[in-house]
């Protein structure tokens, strides 16, 4: 079992407050380009997470390379910050994607025994709330089994996803472009999320055998 992250925070200098100042001017001109509001709520955690820190930086010591992100805040703090270039979501993120209207609907259909398709892919969208917004618009795959009597429904969330481009520099690109092109800010350090599996069982409502 890996040992709890431990978070040392030191304080901020002149340089780093400046580079985050910087990138949020960056990010709202490119949220004003693209006609979204991922930096509105950005801006909102930086500027919370700031004053509530005490203008303090969290360095993120790895044990086994593991380290679990809770919020928008500490998502922008990492990419910011050298990792290993895979993370592992926290629960509460885990408990938005299990409450969301997407994943809800699916459940309820399986266990009523009105899903059109027992095992398929879908989105589900966390940027509904501050903490979730950073996760966007990610992938829920679902697999269903069945005997007579019991069904067990696996589900894999957060996989081929991740937290990468934060500013859409590449997205901006790629439509005056018209072609597929990959920005990062500098020292930006891009990571996936680690896919989430887990699992319901239920009585079969109805289901063929599979």
């Amino acid at each position: 079992m890996d040992k709890p992250i431990q978070i040392r925070q030191f304080p901020y200098n002149f340089g780093a407050v400046g580079q985050h100042l910087l990138y949020v001017g960056a990010a709202s001109v490119s949220a004003k380009l693209q006609g979204g509001n991922f930096w509105q709520y950005a801006v909102q955690a930086l500027t919370v997470g700031l004053l509530n820190h005490g203008v303090q930086r969290i360095e993120y010591i790895y044990q086994k390379k593991r380290v679990s992100v809770i919020n928008s805040l500490q998502a922008i703090d990492l990419y910011l910050t050298p990792n290993n270039g895979q993370v592992e979501l926290g629960w509460g993120i885990k408990r938005k994607l299990l409450g969301s209207d997407e994943s809800k609907y699916v459940v309820h259909r399986l266990e009523k025994g009105i899903a059109v398709k027992l095992s398929a892919k879908i989105t589900v969208d966390l940027t509904k709330d501050i903490d979730t917004f950073f996760v966007g618009q990610t992938t829920l795959e679902y697999f269903t089994t069945c005997t007579i009597s019991i069904c067990v429904t696996k589900f894999v969330a957060f996989g081929s996803d991740g937290f990468r481009d934060p500013l859409d520099i590449g997205q901006t690109i790629s439509k005056v472009l018209k072609k597929d092109i990959n920005v990062e800010l500098p020292k930006g350090n891009p990571y996936d999320f680690i896919p989430w599996d887990y699992k319901i069982q239920y009585k079969n409502p109805g289901y063929a055998p599979r």
